[in-house]
């Protein structure tokens, strides 16, 4: 979707395109091709621009000069005294919570980067720091392990019926919330005249019922689990076969086990083909972030793979790219696992600080190139935590 922005025209470079900021700002700012230029406009004018954020940058479509100041026209009417008294005005105020604006003021995304030739073949290019651009359409929602109660409830509908009231306050507040529930039927009985009950023995009731709620506890995690071993998160999966690795069945545990292998097969092999698909599109730098983040982590790249990557990052780092393509590429190549196997030959002979600060700030993590711009990596400076005296 176009956003619109005013821009400055802040260069002619002499073949046919020129650079530009947005009006007032370092960022974003990009190269956008001369005939979109409107008659008159020169360096230095500031232009109404209609531009398309996408990952890789913003890409300026259209330019128009800012619209002139309205002129005053509105239509006043003339009001004519009767001559005879009138009655007093009367305001009321409008209520707070309005229709609000938004809130990005057409400031068109936190992605905007700058200048520099898009990987798909276009312009601009995004700097979000390595992390990675999200999914065209949105990150995907991962189904959550909600375990149901059906065990539980089984339970409880088995034991005496004198001790149900206990196991159900015992299942939703726990052992603690059984005594709170006890000692407020105690203050209340004191404040009425009566005599406080004696809760020693329904505590011991609720600790005798505890084994049984924790394992019907545990087979409704184990149901739950079993249910969500395709859709939910492979952390989450992770997680609860540890969490279960002493309670679940040996039968639940072996089909989870088969389960979450077959999940990260699937996921890896969905992985290194979004790299593969990026590469082919000569996406680079969406390629990068991407073989960055494996479904398991340290999962290797296939070596065909590496070679690719390779190929499109020394590529990209051509000398006669702009400096802010060399920041964007830098940045993703920090993430990805080829980071320590790339050289360039030449350096941009242009580096500006931006640029310059991105190498020194990922030496450690892109040594080759720390290298080629005579940069010495030293380790990344850690938080300092408070002390406690």
């Amino acid at each position: 979707m176009a956003t619109r922005i005013d821009i400055e025209i802040t260069s002619d470079r002499g073949d046919g395109t020129l650079t530009w900021r947005a009006a007032g700002a370092k960022q974003p700012k990009g190269v956008l091709d001369g005939s979109l230029l409107p008659s008159g406009a020169k360096v230095g004018d500031v232009l109404r621009a209609e531009a398309e954020f996408t990952v890789d940058g913003p890409e300026v479509i259209s330019l128009t000069s800012p619209k002139a100041p309205k002129a005053d026209s509105v239509e006043r009417l003339e009001i004519l005294s009767t001559g005879g008294p009138t009655e007093g005005v009367t305001t009321q105020l409008a209520k707070k919570g309005g229709r609000r604006g938004g809130r990005d003021g057409g400031r068109g995304g936190r992605d905007g980067g700058g200048g520099g030739r898009r990987d798909d073949g276009g312009r601009g290019s995004s700097r979000d720091g390595g992390r990675g651009p999200r999914n065209d359409r949105g990150p995907r929602r991962q189904a959550q392990i909600r375990a149901g109660r059906t065990h539980r409830e089984a339970w409880i509908a088995s034991l005496p019926e004198g001790r149900r009231p206990v196991a159900e306050q015992l299942m939703h507040e726990g052992r603690d919330g059984v005594k709170e529930a006890l000692d407020r039927q105690n203050r209340a009985a004191v404040a009425d005249g009566r005599e406080p009950i004696d809760i020693g023995p329904i505590m011991r009731i609720t600790d005798e019922l505890a084994p049984g709620l924790a394992k019907a506890e545990w087979q409704d995690k184990a149901d739950a689990t079993v249910g969500a071993a395709d859709t939910a998160d492979l952390r989450e999966l992770r997680k609860a076969l540890h969490a279960g690795s002493e309670h679940f069945p040996a039968e639940t545990q072996a089909t989870l086990r088969s389960k979450l292998q077959a999940r990260i097969d699937r996921d890896q092999a969905a992985w290194a083909r979004e790299v593969r698909e990026a590469l082919t599109e000569g996406r680079t730098v969406r390629a990068l972030q991407r073989s960055g983040r494996p479904a398991k982590a340290g999962q290797p790249l296939p070596d065909d793979l590496v070679a690719a990557l390779c190929d499109a990052a020394n590529e990209a780092l051509d000398p006669e790219e702009e400096p802010h393509r060399w920041t964007v590429v830098i940045e993703a190549l920090a993430g990805s696992p080829v980071r320590r196997l790339i050289r360039p030959e030449a350096i941009p002979s242009d580096a500006d600080d931006d640029l310059l600060d991105t190498v020194d700030r990922l030496a450690h993590l892109v040594p080759g190139v720390a290298s080629a711009f005579g940069v010495e990596p030293r380790p990344p400076r850690r938080k300092r935590g408070r002390r406690n005296d």
